[in-house]
């Protein structure tokens, strides 16, 4: 499985957080906004998290963004 740079750990890490707390999923723009970065920047990196396994989403169905599996220090 391929590493998660630091930032892919912190967008991990919102996204765990916000559907502890609100009991859902982030859209995108929250996403983007919760990280800093457009709503585009915040689906290529949940893309790029799908693809190396850490998550599975569909960018064209709201809140779709699912935690698979967690990497070490989260």
């Amino acid at each position: 499985m391929l590493d998660l740079t630091e930032r892919q750990k912190d967008y991990l890490e919102f996204i765990i957080d916000f559907k502890q707390k609100h009991g859902y999923s982030p859209t995108y723009n929250e996403l983007g906004n919760g990280m800093g970065v457009t709503a585009r920047a915040a689906l290529d990196t949940v893309e790029v998290l799908n693809k190396k396994g850490y998550t599975h989403s569909s960018a064209k169905v709201s809140r779709s963004i699912v935690v698979l599996k967690l990497p070490e220090g989260i």
